[in-house]
């Protein structure tokens, strides 16, 4: 998170979460993060919100790493660990409580927003738009298996698979265009 406000916060979702499976407050978060409901209100308009951007910070973690692969040629040991104990205490709550659908339809409008750059870089506007769906149908499916990796989080396993995805996404965009 990018503000000491924010990380406080996510810090103390990730305790509360882990720990109860009560109904979330804005006051019950920002008690335990030592927050003012102010401050609070001055990032996120609602608990929803913050919630759709604790799931939008892991994600947009997951690319990153993802990214890495691909520009170290999908070398697994370039990752030492992929997501910190409050992350995966973060995503544990959100596969717990939520529906395949809500990871992954964040999931894919993240990463295809970033994977869609590189490809029109690449190809070019037009045989990005006349290939669309092929491509996304193939980052659907690597969405999918993330996220049943995700429900019983093992680092190892996470890591093979996006390993997996690094490498697909490599065959797509050449790594001169990655590394620039």
């Amino acid at each position: 998170m990018e503000t000491k406000i924010k990380t406080r916060l996510y810090e103390a979702f990730a305790k509360r979460v882990s720990k109860t499976d009560e109904k979330l407050s804005v006051s019950i978060l920002c008690e335990k993060a030592g927050v003012s409901r102010a401050s609070f209100y001055i990032h996120f308009k609602s608990i929803d919100d913050f919630e759709t951007q604790c799931r939008n910070y892991i994600i947009e973690k997951i690319f990153e790493q993802i990214y890495i692969f691909m520009k170290h040629k999908a070398d697994p040991n370039i990752c030492q660990r992929i997501l910190s104990d409050t992350d995966i205490k973060v995503l544990k709550y959100f596969t717990n409580r939520h529906t395949y659908w809500d990871f992954a339809s964040s999931a894919n409008r993240i990463i295809w927003a970033k994977f869609e750059k590189l490809m029109i870089a690449e190809w070019g506007e037009e045989f990005y738009e006349s290939n669309k769906d092929t491509f996304e149908f193939a980052l659907n499916g690597s969405v999918a298996s993330l996220y049943f990796d995700l429900l019983d989080y093992d680092d190892k396993k996470f890591r093979t698979n996006m390993v997996y995805i690094a490498n697909i996404a490599s065959e797509l965009f050449p790594l001169d265009l990655i590394n620039s």
